[in-house]
């Protein structure tokens, strides 16, 4: 029930002042709702314009395609595979980091096109063990796998393709537990842990053991890896240009490739086939025509024929033994053979070395030749040895580097760039190294780090 206001009109019924405007504003009238017929018109027209814009959306949608000409996009530099187990930091290389000098092509690097005056991180980590080969190398990782780069003129890189890897790739094609690998002249070796020898890569002299004697043209290698039938325990093995060796766990030596270079008797290639004379063999090393076999008891044995590189004496150059011949000297523990040159590692950390020295290789102060084994000048306490195509290394127990010979391409690292240095100098940056890894046909040197 509503009560009526009050009447404020004035007496008389005169006409009222108008009223005076408030000092805030006044709300907004209310909107009258509109009910009935016009509001039914209202909505019926509002989805007639609602479906008339989607019919409009989906012929939009439907229409004939325009073709449109889009600018090709920027050449980029390619950047390392995903799959790769780490990215290097340049300048870095941290526990089972490799570091690599020397010749900047297919070093695994990337599209490198200059020299580096010093060492340089490889985009791998977790690696054990790296078999520098011709134009490229190989790197065994801690899980068992093996990863290449460089060339692959014949195929080396595991596949049948002959584009170059920039970055290190996985070897397709091998079992996961890897336990030695070997490389040179493009071929390429790894060792499993059963003890066979898989081969890949270029078969010139009958390489990869299949008895054939393959060639120089790309299409006479192999892509896929493959066990070479014979030889079974082996532990190491050594790729020479002409011959390719094997130790077992007994400590027997299988040998197979071209006769001249294999020990072997025959005639042209032969299959593998055990070396009779060699008994209780640790370790071997090959190059260019000559190959080496260190005993238990630090003996050296030689055979092939590149004449001073053997560190014969009695041997006229350019015609070695067809046969194991002992090396006179104190004990040996490691054999480094490099392209014309050979060093020799004592069990008491020196160095001693024989064969050509246009270069300095030698690191005796002077540069020549010598067909008997001469001391390497200012070297101690000596843990592994390396031999390039020119230069020499020698890594220390404290894992520091000294290198010496040709340093045409930085070979010899912090060194004056000239033909020869016949006396070490040490290489500045590295420290607790674990390996070092050259080879007579590779003009890179790499560095395991610990």
């Amino acid at each position: 029930m509503s009560m009526p206001g009050p009447d404020f009109s004035p007496p008389g019924g005169a006409t009222p002042p108008p009223p005076s405007v408030p000092a805030y504003p006044l709300p907004p009238p209310a909107v009258p709702r509109r009910d009935g017929p016009g509001r039914s018109l209202a909505l019926v027209g509002l989805g007639i314009l609602i479906g008339a814009l989607v019919t409009a959306g989906i012929a939009w949608w439907l229409r004939p395609a325009t073709t449109v000409t889009v600018p090709p996009p920027t050449q980029r530099t390619a950047a390392p595979p995903t799959s790769a187990p780490r990215t290097a930091v340049p300048g870095t290389a941290g526990p089972g980091g490799v570091w690599v000098w020397g010749d900047y092509a297919y070093t695994g690097r990337g599209p490198v096109n200059q020299l580096d005056p010093a060492p340089a991180a490889l985009p791998l980590d977790g690696v054990t063990q790296v078999a520098p080969n011709m134009g490229g190398g190989l790197a065994l990782l801690k899980d068992g796998t093996v990863w290449a780069w460089g060339s692959n003129d014949h195929m080396q890189l595991g596949t049948e393709a002959r584009a170059e890897a920039l970055y290190p790739q996985p070897v397709p094609g091998l079992p996961k537990d890897i336990v030695s690998i070997a490389a040179g002249y493009e071929t390429c070796l790894a060792v499993d842990s059963s003890g066979h020898v898989w081969a890949w890569g270029a078969n010139q002299n009958g390489r990869l053991g299949d008895g054939n004697a393959g060639g120089l043209t790309i299409d006479q290698g192999r892509a896929v890896p493959a066990v070479v039938e014979g030889p079974a325990d082996v532990v190491q093995v050594a790729v020479g240009y002409a011959g390719v060796f094997a130790v077992t766990k007994a400590g027997d030596v299988w040998a197979w490739g071209h006769v001249d270079s294999t020990g072997l008797a025959g005639d042209g290639v032969l299959p593998p086939a055990p070396i009779p004379e060699l008994r209780d063999v640790a370790s071997l090393a090959a190059a260019n025509g000559v190959a080496f076999a260190v005993t238990r008891d630090g003996s050296v044995y030689t055979w092939g024929t590149n004449g001073d590189s053997n560190c014969l004496a009695a041997t006229p150059s350019g015609l070695g033994p067809g046969i194991p011949t002992p090396v006179p000297g104190p004990a040996v523990k490691q054999v480094a053979a490099g392209d014309g040159f050979t060093l020799l590692l004592g069990t008491d950390g020196t160095v001693r070395s024989c064969g050509d020295n246009q270069y300095g290789q030698l690191g005796d102060g002077t540069t020549t030749r010598s067909a008997t084994p001469v001391a390497v000048r200012d070297l101690a306490d000596v843990a592994g040895i390396a031999a390039g195509q020119i230069a020499s290394y020698a890594m220390t127990t404290s894992g520091e580097v000294y290198a010496w010979g040709g340093n045409t391409a930085f070979e010899v690292p912090g060194a004056p760039a000239a033909d020869a240095h016949p006396a070490p100098v040490h290489v500045d940056g590295l420290r607790g190294l674990v390996a070092i890894a050259g080879g007579p046909s590779a003009s890179a040197i790499y560095g395991v780090q610990g």
